[in-house]
């Protein structure tokens, strides 16, 4: 395809990690090309011969929603690491019971509240 005159001499490199399975289907789909498999990519990126699908562009909100999501799911899950440690040992008690079921209402009511706000 290209050659590597002082003109078209290449500097920069572009990598991106794939699996076994893709490297094949790619290795297969540029030998069939009969190009190496740098040229195949860029006679597709550069000369706009392959289809890609655009990846989609999440807005703030979601973004934010599954930020706070996955925040409060690390919550739950600190809270239900201290109630099993707590039941294993034996010290479970009402106090510990309340400050959780407190702790759950917040993150209900912080859900519930931004939710709202979309």
């Amino acid at each position: 395809m290209d050659t590597d005159t002082p003109l078209t001499h290449k500097t920069k490199t572009i990598g991106c990690k794939v699996t076994e399975e893709e490297y094949d289907k790619f290795v297969k789909l540029a030998d069939s090309a009969n190009l190496t498999i740098s040229e195949y990519f860029r006679a597709a990126i550069m000369n706009n011969e392959t289809f890609v699908v655009q990846k989609e562009i999440m807005s703030k909100d979601k973004r934010n929603l599954i930020y706070l999501f996955n925040k409060t799911s690390n919550n739950m899950n600190q809270l239900a690491k201290s109630v099993n440690i707590a039941h294993n040992s034996g010290n479970m008690n009402e106090k510990l019971s309340l400050q959780v079921l407190r702790e759950l209402q917040l993150i209900r009511i912080a859900l519930h509240t931004y939710i709202e706000s979309c």
